[in-house]
């Protein structure tokens, strides 16, 4: 062998041996990993012949609590999950214009009544007056302006003059036929035949636009003070019948000097008996002032009310001694005359 032929020899017997350790290494990962893969195998026979995969025990659990949940909910609808009210998603944003109320109250915020045909309008006044601790309901033309302050009766009306449909002239004489409802007149005409003939119309203030929402919202404070002095004069503070005192400046009734919770439409009707206290009150008459002029031919609805007031008020429902019903005519809050 030459001498050449022995150094070729020498470099290519290294280069063989990294070769043959390089395949024993690869078939030494392979062989690992058939391995793995049988055993893999085996232990997913196995968990089949034991029982359902921890995923589906997962899932079967998930649709057993949910059974749970619906029956629980069936069996007492008011009440998602124990402890906690159902409340809805519109409920919790703006207060309250659909909230329902749940618990009885005898003092409410008061309502507003926004007849104002232009959206971003009736956006900016509802919002400066929610947040200053008043109810709105808003109505965007005549007609449900009209129907707004005959469904709940409020205690300010605020109103544009240049509606759609009927304007805001017309609203305010169909709206002092049958209530003294201060109404505050929100216009951009600000010309004084304008402004002099809303108020020979029945309107108590007239604010021309563009305007500041702290100015509205005095105006309606002062609107609000004006109506509580006129009724006050009209009669008592405090109305006493008996173990009964209505105290109507704060709109809080007390029997035996513990307070009733009565609902906006009890505390109306009992507040229009008040302040005509002694003297009867014809059906009609309640059913205008309390609920407006489209309930008038519906006196079952008022004989329904006046029977919740007599169970709260008196020791002795079927006689009693405040609420007193004249036959035919309408219904008398007796007085106590050493008040």
């Amino acid at each position: 062998m030459s001498p050449l032929d022995a150094l070729a020899q020498a470099q290519e017997t290294p280069r063989r041996s990294e070769e043959n350790r390089g395949k024993s290494y690869v078939d030494e990962v392979r062989s690992h990993e058939r391995a793995s893969a049988s055993e893999w195998a085996s232990h997913r026979r196995d968990i089949g012949s034991v029982g359902p995969s921890p995923l589906r025990s997962y899932k079967d659990g998930c649709l057993e609590r949910c059974q749970n949940v619906k029956n629980r909910r069936a069996k007492d609808p008011g009440t998602a999950r124990p402890g906690r009210p159902r409340v809805g998603f519109l409920h919790r944003i703006e207060g309250l214009r659909y909230a329902p109320s749940r618990a009885p109250m005898t003092e409410s915020r008061p309502l507003v009544v926004l007849v104002e045909d232009e959206p971003q309008m009736r956006r900016f006044v509802r919002i400066s007056l929610v947040s200053n601790g008043y109810r709105v309901a808003e109505a965007q033309s005549g007609e449900e302006g009209l129907t707004a302050a005959a469904s709940e009766p409020p205690d300010v009306v605020v109103l544009d003059l240049g509606l759609p449909g009927i304007d805001g002239f017309e609203v305010l004489r169909r709206l002092r036929e049958w209530t003294e409802v201060p109404i505050i007149v929100l216009s951009a005409r600000g010309q004084e035949q304008d402004k002099v003939r809303a108020l020979n119309e029945g309107a108590d203030d007239y604010l021309t636009k563009p305007f500041g929402p702290a100015e509205l919202v005095a105006r309606i404070g002062v609107a609000l003070r004006h109506a509580a002095r006129t009724q006050g004069d009209a009669s008592q503070a405090v109305v006493a019948s008996g173990s009964l005192r209505i105290d109507l400046a704060r709109r809080i009734v007390f029997v035996d000097n513990v307070e009733v919770h009565l609902t906006p439409i009890e505390y109306k009707v009992l507040a229009t008996l008040a302040k005509h206290a002694g003297m009867v009150v014809t059906q009609r008459q309640l059913l205008r002032d309390v609920w407006g002029p489209g309930e008038a031919h519906t006196p079952q609805l008022l004989r329904v009310h006046m029977a919740q007031l007599r169970h709260k008020l008196e020791r002795d429902s079927a006689c009693p001694e405040h609420l007193i019903t004249e036959p035919g005519v309408g219904y008398r809050l007796l007085v106590d005359p050493r008040n």
